[in-house]
């Protein structure tokens, strides 16, 4: 009796032995596929990681090409002179795929676009259209508003009273108030002449002859030459002004516009302004011997 226990007890031991021992198994195989699955996934990251670091590689491989013709490309611009080279005869006046075009340097002198500004100062198109630096187009800027400066001075300084009035053609009636200015070009001459010396050293002669044609506009035609003028004034309804002087007689009526034109919102380089202002105020309220004219 006691054998048979022992044997069913044996038997009993030996099967819980054999069932933990194929647990054990089932556990230790889930494991390692796990271990295996984990392997295979880092496997993977590395490879897509060594992509990704070759990529990496060629990009920074890529940029330093790029970086190495730049720095040829300036390093030739700048000996020899920042220029670029140009073949017209080959590229057609407007290369498309170039930042530059071609223009006759003879058409400049005579086309039409703003060479000085209202107030008399240098216009970006032509500092733009004559190549010039910032620093240039600064030092031309300030020699041709001192020869305005100059020539503002001396019509101040030589005004006087008149008892010949301008042109009779306009028959407005009312007070009339004349001033006469003298010819005034000997005097300007020394200025001008000192002028066109100090653009040719700033642009050299070539843009020097352009944009001094173009001054010579102006000191011509808004100047009109530094002749003597007469300067006759209608006090009406209107304010009428009659400048007489060179080979043209001018034409103005003043009313209160300033205030107007800012009310209305109309740019500062927009709104017309009475040209001798500096002589007689902004609308005639300042002629000299005459009463301010009331509000």
């Amino acid at each position: 009796m006691n054998n048979i226990v022992l044997a069913a007890t044996l038997l009993v031991s030996s099967g819980f032995v054999f069932i933990a021992q194929r647990s054990a198994l089932h556990n230790l195989r889930r494991e390692s596929g796990r271990l295996a699955g984990e392997i295979e996934s880092s496997r993977l990251l590395t490879a897509e990681a060594a992509a990704g670091v070759a990529s990496l590689k060629g990009k920074v491989e890529e940029h330093r090409s790029r970086r190495s013709v730049m720095r040829s490309s300036l390093s030739t611009e700048h000996a020899t002179g920042e220029t670029i080279p140009m073949a017209p005869e080959k590229e057609g006046v407007w290369p498309p795929d170039k930042p530059y075009f071609y223009l006759n340097k003879r058409r400049l002198a005579d086309a039409i676009f703003r060479h000085i500004t209202p107030d008399f100062h240098l216009a970006p198109e032509a500092a733009i259209a004559l190549g010039m630096t910032p620093g240039e187009a600064a030092a031309v800027d300030e020699a041709f508003h001192s020869v305005v400066e100059t020539f503002r001075a001396l019509e101040v300084e030589h005004l006087m009273p008149s008892t010949e009035h301008a042109s009779t053609r306009f028959s407005r009636e009312g007070r009339k108030t004349s001033y006469r200015l003298p010819a005034l070009k000997e005097l300007m001459e020394p200025t001008v002449e000192n002028f066109v010396a100090s653009t040719r050293a700033i642009l050299g002669d070539s843009r020097a002859e352009i944009f001094n044609h173009w001054a010579r506009l102006i000191f011509t035609d808004t100047f009109r030459d530094f002749a003597p003028r007469i300067f006759t004034f209608t006090d009406d309804e209107v304010l009428e002004v009659v400048e007489e002087g060179g080979k043209l007689s001018h034409y103005f009526e003043l009313r209160d516009l300033p205030r107007k034109y800012e009310e209305y919102g109309l740019p500062e380089d927009f709104r017309p302004r009475f040209p001798y202002r500096h002589l007689f105020g902004e609308n005639g309220q300042n002629r000299p011997g005459v009463q301010p004219l009331s509000e």
